[in-house]
């Protein structure tokens, strides 16, 4: 193979767009509803990965309460939890402190009490991710198996809200990774057969070429040269696409602090620009070849 070879696939590409360009429209049409398709389900899915992601931070917080613990031994305790798998994060709140954070949600609650009545008791507080299955009941005897920490604990909360969170974060994952799958597989046999309808009108001209002793590879070659600048410039109607209308979402929506968890525009487009050229790519090619083969044997 030379780069004269290489050239006149290229030529030949290009004049087949030319003599064919309503079935090249119609599969640039066909790729970039597909691809669209596709990179709405990905958005939606980054989307609510975020929005779980804060969700789960928010709910998946356990409250350890406890007293009598000298500074010493909050220090031993700390280290023990952080070493225990599936928590992240380990933070500890002495009387005070817990005063000071309610006085500041709502100063009307500890409007007459004094911070050193005992009214407000010490708590670690626990981030809690779970195990891969969401399951935390391991996590929770970890935290209960400490001895001195279970001597001080008077009670503590959060363990099955956590749980519920982790479970439904998982379950969130699961289905839009399935559902996107599913739309990815059935965007490829989409575009295959787009893609054999267009052969087939030109059946003939691959007959001529096979009867004048083209080989498959140099038979094959400008189809999927063909298949790939549909791909290419699908991929990149797409990702201009959702610039503008993701773009206007965020801009609607970006004073709302109900929505704050949305991604950004531009970590978006750099991830589904890297997804779009990958699957634009692989079904034009793998598309083409495997559509083409067919006519092939004449």
């Amino acid at each position: 193979m030379n780069i004269s070879t290489i050239g006149y696939w290229i030529l030949e590409s290009f004049e087949g767009i030319r003599k064919n360009s309503k079935t090249f429209l119609i599969g640039l049409g066909t790729m970039f509803v597909v691809l669209s398709l596709i990179g709405a389900l990905y958005i939606l899915y980054l989307n609510a990965n975020s929005f779980m992601g804060d969700v789960q931070e928010d709910e998946s917080k356990v409250n350890i309460y406890v007293q009598g613990l000298t500074d010493d031994e909050v220090t031993v305790i700390l280290g023990e939890l952080e070493n225990i798998n599936g928590i992240s994060n380990v933070n500890y709140i002495d009387e005070r402190q817990a005063y000071e954070k309610a006085k500041e949600l709502d100063p009307d609650m500890v409007e007459g009490i004094d911070p050193e009545e005992g009214v407000f008791k010490a708590s670690f507080v626990l981030t809690v991710d779970g195990t891969s299955n969401g399951d935390i009941a391991p996590i929770r005897n970890a935290v209960y198996g400490i001895t001195r920490l279970h001597e001080a604990m008077t009670n503590s909360a959060g363990f099955g809200e956590a749980e519920q969170s982790i479970k439904i974060a998982i379950s969130v994952k699961i289905i839009t990774i399935t559902v996107l799958i599913l739309v990815i597989v059935m965007g490829c046999f989409i575009m295959m057969n787009s893609i054999k309808l267009a052969l087939y009108a030109r059946r003939k001209e691959i007959s001529i070429m096979k009867y004048v002793g083209a080989t498959d590879t140099f038979t094959r070659a400008p189809f999927i040269i063909e298949g790939l600048i549909i791909a290419l410039l699908a991929a990149g109607i797409t990702v201009l696409v959702t610039k503008i209308v993701y773009g206007g979402i965020l801009g609607i929506t970006g004073g709302m602090q109900l929505f704050d968890f949305m991604v950004p525009e531009e970590e978006v487009l750099s991830s589904i620009s890297i997804l779009l050229l990958i699957v634009s790519m692989g079904i034009g090619t793998i598309g083409s070849s495997m559509s083409i083969s067919k006519y092939l044997d004449v």
